[in-house]
């Protein structure tokens, strides 16, 4: 794993668990261009995140707790687990709107039920649309003995500008000017 660090902090991503030089400055900005409108970023491939499922505004996804994933105290790192459980999510979320809206994580309350000391740690999302633009998630974690590790509820918004869609679909997804 030092090696990933390296090429990491050389300012390289991961792109198909592949490394890739990055080509513009290390600190950006970056274009990232995913292979498909459910897939993983450059964070989350680093971070090892699969995806098993995502349709219908549910999702489930798996992260192996490696070393590179551990706190100072040896158990897996609470943002390791925060930024599973918004990605899963997020691609809850995607399941169910066009492909290239722009949202956002607006807000998130988290849960930490138990300490993760090895093995994969499993994310289960459902997403629910409330009004207008926003929409509601629960997400839980669960270690492979199935114990509840985690529980996050977070609020999503749907972007007012859509520049990736026509303005029939952006009008869909913004339900037709019910919020501004």
């Amino acid at each position: 794993m030092p090696q990933l660090r390296l090429w990491l902090l050389k300012g390289y991503t991961m792109q198909d668990k592949n490394f890739e030089p990055n080509t513009g400055s290390p600190t950006g900005p970056h274009t990232v261009e995913l292979k498909e409108w459910i897939s993983c970023a450059p964070f989350e491939q680093a971070l090892g995140i699969e995806i098993l499922r995502a349709r219908d505004g549910l999702a489930e996804l798996v992260m192996p707790f490696t070393y590179m994933h551990a706190n100072g105290a040896a158990m897996l790192h609470g943002g390791a687990m925060t930024t599973l459980a918004d990605t899963a999510a997020v691609f809850a979320l995607k399941s169910l709107l066009i492909p290239g809206t722009h949202f956002a994580t607006v807000h998130m309350e988290i849960d930490f039920l138990y300490p993760v000391m090895q093995g994969r740690v499993h994310a289960r999302a459902q997403v629910e649309h409330q009004h207008g633009r926003s929409w509601k998630a629960c997400v839980d974690l669960y270690d492979d003995a199935e114990r509840e590790v985690m529980r996050m509820h977070a609020q999503f918004k749907v972007a007012r500008n859509q520049p990736n869609l026509s303005a029939g679909q952006a009008a869909s997804i913004l339900g037709h000017g019910a919020e501004k």
